[in-house]
Order: structure tokens, then sequence, then C-alpha cells
């Protein structure tokens, strides 16, 4: 177990800092050259096995509820695998314990949109609102991969989809939303699920 927590901490700080290397090449508006079909089902799936030593050692259960004929997006893998994790990392390092988060996917306006949601997360409007912010003090933490850095650039790279990153009051938790436009009708995406 030891050898698992240490081998899982170098993972996350290799993760970290290549998260950080993609901040700058999309502050700068570099256009992303690795597009391909992304199935957001195998996205959310690679997050859950990435973070499953944080949420076990916390007591809480990820659940993924993603229909495998959800239509995949056009976007840059690691990209849209790296901001559903960071979101899933963020609520589980946030989440009462015991817990659960549930990770859904649907059909929305003209998009396709991903969901994680915890019924016992709480945050205020102003955090809400400075969630995906970068400030100087962010990028000094040491603790970048929580809130700071790993949040701005679920921003980014969802903006560099043409997408959006938000975060919704649902019942009585919250739910942090990443959407991505669907492929137009003859990209191969559009007519080639999953399975």
């Amino acid at each position: 177990q030891g050898l698992s927590l240490a081998l899982q901490g170098v993972a996350q700080l290799e993760r970290r800092t290549e998260i950080l290397l993609a901040v700058n090449q999309l502050e700068t508006g570099l256009s992303l050259d690795n597009m391909r079909p992304v199935s957001l089902r195998q996205a959310a799936e690679a997050a859950q096995r990435f973070y499953a030593f944080d949420a076990q050692e916390r007591g809480i259960a990820v659940e993924i509820h993603i229909p495998e004929d959800l239509p995949d997006i056009q976007g840059d893998p690691e990209l849209v695998e790296w901001a559903v994790g960071n979101l899933l990392y963020y609520t589980l390092k946030h989440s009462p314990r015991p817990g659960i988060v549930s990770i859904k996917g649907e059909i929305q306006d003209d998009g396709v949109l991903i969901s994680l949601y915890n019924p016992a997360l709480r945050l205020s409007p102003e955090q809400s609102e400075s969630l995906f912010v970068k400030s100087s003090e962010q990028l000094q933490s040491k603790r970048m991969g929580t809130a700071g850095v790993g949040l701005y650039f679920c921003k980014l790279a969802a903006q560099a989809h043409s997408g959006d990153v938000r975060v919704q009051s649902r019942d009585q938790g919250l739910a942090f939303e990443l959407w991505f436009p669907k492929p137009s009708e003859n990209s191969p995406s559009s007519t080639t699920p999953h399975h």
C-alpha cells in the first residue's frame, strides 16, 4: 500500500506539471492539433481510475452514469480527460466523508454535457464565482492541483474546445459541469459511439 501511495503521488505530480505546461500553451491561444473523436464516458472512467486511491482514502464512492451511446465530442483526448479529472479531484478533496460523487452525461443545448454531482458539497456564492479564476496566489501555491490552477485549466480547456465549465446548485448539493458542442454531422465522431 505504501508503494502504491508513492506511485500515485508521483503520477499526480507529473500530471500537475503537464497541466501547468498546458495552461501556458492554452493562454497563448495555441490551436489544438490533436483533435479527434473523444468518448466522455472513457474520459470519466480514466479519471475515476486515476483518482481511485484518493476516493478510497476519503471513503467517497464514484459512480459513472454515462450512456454508452452518448455522442463523442471532437477534442484533444488528454485535455478532456485532465479537465474531467481535475473536477473530480476538486470534488473529492472538498466533499464531506463518507460520500458519493455521481458522474453523468447527457445531450444538452446542441452539445454534450458531463456533470459531477455531490449532494453534500457546499460552496458560498463568492467561492463559486472565483473557482475558475487565475490568481498569483494560486500559481504560487504548492497545492495547485486542488482549486487554483487545476480549475483554471478546466476553463481554458473548455474554451479551447468552444465549450464551457460551470458550477450549478442542484437539489441540496453542487454539480460541476463541462459542456462541449456536438461535432458537425459530417464528423466521424457524430456517428461512431463507443461500446
